[in-house]
C-alpha cells in the first residue's frame, strides 16, 4: 500500500508554493523544524490580527462579507442561497456546518422548528475562511450549550 503523501505533508505546506515545500523539504529535520516554527508563530499572528479586524467589525454594527454572497452581522448571516440574500438568518438558529468537497453547508432551524441545509458557497471564494469557521465554531457552541447569545469576546485559537 502506498503512503498518502498529501496526509504526511507537515501543515505549512499546504499554505506555500510546491517549490518552497521542496527547498524546505531538502532542509535537515533540525531545519524543518525551525521552519515550520518559524511559519506557525507567522500564521497564528495573521489570524489573530484578522480575527480582532473581524470583531471589530461585527462589534461597529457593519458586516463582515466573506464573499459575494456571505455577510455576517452582528444579528444574522446573510446569504444569497437563503432568500437570495435579502433575509438575515439569525445566529441563534444556527445547529451545525460542515465542511465537505470544498462546500461550505450549513444546518439551521426554521420558523416552523424543522431543520434546513443551505450552502455558504465554495471554501475557494471564502476569504478568511480560518476566521469563519471560528466564528461558525463559536455559534454552534453557544446554540448547544443554550448560552444567551453575543458575539465573542475570545481570542482566535
Amino acid at each position: 500500500m502506498e503512503e498518502d503523501p498529501i496526509s504526511n505533508r507537515p501543515f505549512w505546506a499546504s499554505f506555500i508554493s510546491p517549490v518552497a515545500v521542496e527547498v524546505v523539504g531538502k532542509l535537515s529535520d533540525a531545519g524543518q523544524d525551525v521552519f515550520s516554527s518559524v511559519y506557525g508563530t507567522l500564521i497564528s499572528r495573521i489570524a489573530e490580527r484578522q480575527w480582532s479586524e473581524f470583531l471589530a467589525t461585527m462589534q461597529s454594527g457593519n458586516p463582515a462579507e466573506f464573499s459575494d454572497a456571505l455577510w455576517l452581522r452582528s444579528d444574522g448571516l446573510i446569504c444569497g442561497s437563503l432568500g437570495h440574500g435579502k433575509e438575515v438568518l439569525p445566529f441563534q438558529r444556527v445547529i451545525s456546518y460542515t465542511v465537505r468537497d470544498g462546500e461550505i453547508t450549513l444546518t439551521y432551524q426554521t420558523d416552523n422548528a424543522k431543520s434546513k441545509k443551505c450552502s455558504l458557497g465554495a471554501v475557494s471564494t471564502t476569504a478568511n475562511m480560518h476566521v469563519l469557521k471560528a466564528f461558525l465554531d463559536h455559534v454552534v457552541e453557544v446554540n448547544q450549550k443554550g448560552k444567551t447569545w453575543r458575539l465573542p469576546t475570545m481570542r482566535l485559537s
